[in-house]
């Protein structure tokens, strides 16, 4: 006897991993609350356009992977910081991390530099400086050091896609298993 053949699920599986995949992007360019303050994750936007799924079998087993660029794992599990648990499996173990590579994330958000100071009555005031060299790498090595303090809240973008999406695809994936059954006896 032939093994049963899954067309109809593995269509299905596609057109559902397409959805999840959208669904994730659209989480990605959310801006949330994050610690009291409205925060927009994406900076250049290359993580959104690098997610991905893969349908596949493995061992007479069929599954949806799910995947984007390296860096996305620790933004969907997040990353605890020296002295702030982010409840993520992943950690900061310095004082600091790369400045070179927020430096690039200054110029890409773009992120206005700002200074604050005690003025002459003794109130904290802040404003905006010029964004040369200098202030840019002052600026990110104050940022570089509260990221390692603090770590990185997660935002777990797939997990809520599958959520969002899964309930609307979960008669639709019984209905495919169905029809391959019903294909396989005929």
């Amino acid at each position: 006897m032939n093994d049963i053949e899954f067309i109809e699920l593995g269509k299905a599986l596609n057109q559902f991993g397409a959805e999840v995949v959208e669904s994730a992007q659209l989480e990605l360019g959310t801006t949330q609350m994050i610690g009291g303050r409205k925060v927009r994750r994406v900076a250049s936007g290359a993580l959104k356009q690098s997610l991905y799924h893969k349908v596949f079998v493995r061992k007479g087993k069929m599954r949806v992977d799910f995947g984007g660029a390296e860096y996305g794992l620790f933004i969907h599990e997040g990353v605890n910081g020296t002295r702030v648990n982010q409840g993520s499996p992943f950690s900061f173990k310095s004082a600091m991390v790369n400045v070179g590579a927020i430096e690039r994330w200054i110029k890409v958000k773009p992120i206005r530099l700002r200074k604050t100071f005690i003025n002459a009555n003794g109130q904290k005031v802040s404003q905006f400086v010029e964004q040369n060299e200098k202030n840019l790498k002052s600026a990110a090595i104050a940022i570089a050091k509260s990221v390692a303090r603090k770590g990185i809240a997660p935002l777990p973008f797939y997990r809520l896609a599958v959520d969002n999406v899964y309930p609307k695809w979960e008669s639709k994936i019984a209905e495919a298993i169905e029809i391959d059954t019903l294909n396989f006896f005929k």
